[in-house]
């Protein structure tokens, strides 16, 4: 008898949890991912390169010593280039280069590119690159595909031209950047530029 009690009780509790849908706390997810940006920017942990070694950021700005960088970091942004959701740490350095830290399962990967090659990121996560120095430009998305530490990589990118060009940036919001300070580091969440979505 207390055996069959037992297997109703189960049974009972089985079904009345089938209907139980478990979320995850997206505010703490996103507080301990901007905690590893942080510590990522501060030097503390390292990110994974392309070929999924352990980077620290010192390692790209080349600091010398604390606080005397090869090449000094200018401005960061805060954005969701890919829209999962999950934004990327932008930090743009002297010398016309630009990491990109994305968040994907547990780590924080990082690839390096040109600033031409985001010459400029729209909030509708198009991007804007420069083939040169004459008024040759590209349109296009890019996708983030951290699992083959890919982390940016064209989608399509359209010729456009001079004229275009200027009508495209003049109906379009570029994201917001700010000065690389330890300021802006310990308030990441809070320069997180929104991103547009167009209506159907």
């Amino acid at each position: 008898m207390r055996r069959v009690v037992g297997l109703i009780l189960v049974c009972f509790l089985l079904s009345g949890c089938a209907n139980i849908v478990i979320r995850h706390d997206t505010a703490q997810d996103e507080s301990h991912i901007f905690s590893m940006f942080k510590d990522i920017l501060r030097n503390e942990r390292p990110y994974l390169n392309a070929d999924f070694e352990p980077i620290y950021f010192r390692e790209f700005t080349r600091e010398v010593e604390e606080g005397l960088y090869v090449r000094p970091p200018r401005r960061i942004a805060v954005f969701d280039i890919n829209g999962d959701g999950v934004p990327e740490v932008i930090v743009e350095v002297m010398g016309c280069l630009v990491l990109v830290m994305h968040y994907y399962n547990g780590e924080v990967y990082g690839n390096v590119h040109g600033c031409r090659n985001m010459e400029i990121i729209f909030t509708d996560g198009t991007i804007f690159m420069s083939a040169n120095m004459t008024n040759s430009f590209s349109i296009g998305e890019l996708i983030i595909n951290a699992a083959s530490a890919d982390i940016l990589v064209a989608k399509h990118f359209d010729n456009v031209d001079g004229q275009d060009y200027h009508h495209i940036t003049n109906e379009r919001e570029s994201i917001t950047w700010y000065p690389f300070t330890q300021e802006n580091i310990q308030n990441l969440a809070a320069l997180i530029t929104p991103r547009y979505i167009p209506s159907q």
